[in-house]
């Protein structure tokens, strides 16, 4: 039988994890805007070779500028590389992206085909916006779980 000190200790901690994963709730316009930028990365492959490195600079630029504004917001460091059920949405989304990547430079510079980096950023664009949704929901569902 727990002592009411530890049931109380409990308690404290279950609201801690419930209050922590209603903050750390992504405002609607944060998954299309990090797809946006994800994509844009891999997009910037189709830009003359002497400005690729600007574009995949700015896109990633503009996707940590993002995940400030949600950490100062939230006042929360969420890392995907950590054990837990997020660990394979953070997977998943790396192996996607740089495939679909390296697919966009191969299909460019090796094929000659100059809208391929286009393609295969606007499809990195819905992955990565579904995926960021999805990590959202995963993490708060694990902190959930866990109370």
């Amino acid at each position: 039988m727990m002592s009411i000190e530890a049931q109380t200790a409990l308690a404290l901690a279950t609201d801690a994890r419930r209050r922590m994963a209603q903050r750390a709730a992504s405002p609607p316009w944060y998954a299309p805007l990090y797809g946006l930028g994800m994509g844009g990365m891999v997009a910037s492959f189709a830009l003359p070779e002497r400005l690729i490195v600007l574009g995949t600079t700015g896109c990633t630029l503009g996707v940590l500028v993002l995940y400030s504004i949600w950490q100062r917001r939230t006042g929360l460091n969420v890392s995907g590389y950590r054990r837990g059920r997020t660990m394979p949405v953070t997977v998943a989304l790396l192996v996607c992206v740089l495939g679909l990547a390296a697919a966009a430079v191969v299909l460019r510079f090796r094929f000659g085909i100059d809208w391929a980096p286009v393609a295969c950023g606007a499809v990195t664009a819905i992955v990565a916006g579904y995926a960021s949704a999805g990590f959202d929901r995963v993490w708060r569902a694990e902190k959930d779980d866990l109370a």
